[in-house]
């Protein structure tokens, strides 16, 4: 195989694996999925376990008080299981349904997916439709008395049925404790905050991959430019950076990005430049380094998972809810988010290769990321002066938290001198108490700007 050959290779087999990836989250995020499998595994059970014979299976039913001895007794058994557990499932449905009413109507509809990635979820709804087909296909072996038909009595696939029964009872009880707590503000926020922090773990592994380059050459100092559009229609979910590496690799030149993961783009639109000194072709595509879909999703987009916990806050504000206590926790998780970056391991848009620039990313760096985070916050909180006090004093956290670090400091002060703007102009109309409990916040703040 060629040397080229096996490069394609190589970019064949990343592009699949993040398809795969994008796959796999699609999957967890569906409630069919893990029922499916558990109905199919039920199914395949119920026709094998009849199969199954031994002397110690058979000397165990004839002497254990568990064992259903009579085929008319085991036919009811069965049957009430299985009247039983699809009432069940009826009413796992129903309080999943609500509960998903609740939360789009209090958090909004885009958290609804954290809702359905829930794995107790899937797997309450996975045992109790799995159990409901495993007795059906039992039902159906239990042969009734005639003079042409052996009677057939699988006595362990009743027995594993008692014992399916058994669980969906208690699987209920931790489900219908699991929909109680779901539902709470503090958690929808703290398992929000998990994913977010998951993805901030992520931009930190992807920022090892870049080094900078402190004489990044001019673009003006290279004569051929190229423009890169695309021929894809929807969200950008990921971007194969390596793919987008080799190629700039491959004209010896720089590419810059102009959209990133969570950008919506349209057919022909222009995504990214090549700029070289070699000559270049008409057409240069970029799309089998894209993978496009019809929603943002949090596989490379940590914007996404901030703009969940931003809504929760916003809604919380608004006069429906006036609910400032769940604002100021999503202000805390916000925070925590942002804090586990250091000067070391910022995000960073350069691209290189043995100390050659390559790509010039339009992914967010931590300012971005922090006016994502706190903007329309700071724009929502001035009529809460309990909560624009509860900012500052993140502000002040976070600042002394990292030792005044310059990039801290930098994403701090626009915000700050903002908030000042706006209590100067007398928009705020504080009371006197609020207002002292302010001016001693600002003094703080200040403090640590310094």
């Amino acid at each position: 195989m060629s040397e080229s050959a096996a490069a394609q290779s190589k970019l064949n087999i990343r592009y699949w694996v993040v398809k795969l990836r994008k796959a796999i989250r699609s999957l967890s995020e569906s409630f069919w999925f893990t029922p499916l499998v558990m109905i199919i595994a039920s199914i395949v059970s119920a026709y094998l376990l009849p199969t199954i014979s031994s002397t110690s299976i058979d000397s165990f039913f004839s002497s254990s008080r568990l064992a259903v001895s009579d085929k008319d007794a085991a036919m009811q058994i069965v049957q009430g299981i299985a009247s039983a557990v699809i009432t069940i499932t009826s009413i796992a449905f129903s309080m999943t349904i609500v509960a998903l009413v609740m939360a789009s109507n209090q958090f909004g509809p885009r958290l609804l997916k954290n809702f359905m990635q829930n794995k107790m979820t899937q797997f309450a709804l996975g045992i109790f439709t799995s159990t409901f087909v495993f007795c059906l296909m039992v039902q159906s072996q239990i042969k009734t008395e005639s003079s042409t038909v052996t009677v057939v009595h699988p006595q362990l696939s009743v027995f594993i049925s008692i014992i399916l029964a058994l669980m969906c009872v208690m699987v209920l009880i931790v489900f219908i404790h699991h929909v109680a707590t779901s539902i709470r503000a503090d958690t929808v926020v703290k398992n929000t905050a998990y994913s977010l922090m998951l993805d901030m773990q992520k931009l930190k592994a992807q920022s090892e991959r870049v080094g900078m380059f402190p004489n990044l050459l001019s673009q003006s100092q290279l004569k051929s430019e190229a423009h890169i559009t695309s021929d894809c229609d929807g969200y950008i979910q990921a971007i194969e950076y390596q793919y987008v590496t080799d190629l700039a690799m491959k004209y010896d030149g720089l590419i810059v990005m102009e959209a990133r993961a969570g950008d919506y783009i349209v057919q022909g639109a222009k995504v990214a430049s090549l700029h070289s000194n070699a000559p270049l072709p008409k057409k240069i595509s970029i799309d089998e380094a894209l993978v496009v879909g019809e929603e943002r999703t949090s596989l490379q987009d940590p914007l996404f998972g901030i703009n969940q916990l931003v809504e929760m806050a916003i809604r919380a504000l608004s006069p429906s809810l006036d609910d400032p206590f769940t604002a100021c926790n999503c202000i805390d998780r916000l925070a925590s988010a942002l804090n586990t970056f250091s000067p070391h391991d910022l995000p960073q848009p350069l691209i290189t290769v043995n100390n050659k620039p390559a790509v010039l990313t339009s992914d967010p760096d931590y300012r971005e990321l922090f006016d994502g985070a706190f903007t329309q916050i700071r724009q929502s909180c001035y009529a809460h002066p309990f909560v624009l006090s509860h900012l500052l004093d993140t502000f002040a956290m976070m600042a002394q938290a990292n030792n005044n670090a310059k990039h801290v400091q930098y994403a701090i002060k626009p915000h700050f001198t903002s908030i000042q703007e706006h209590v100067s102009d007398g928009k705020a109309g504080f009371s006197s108490q609020d207002q002292r409990s302010y001016e001693s916040r600002e003094s703080k703040l200040e403090e640590r700007l310094k």
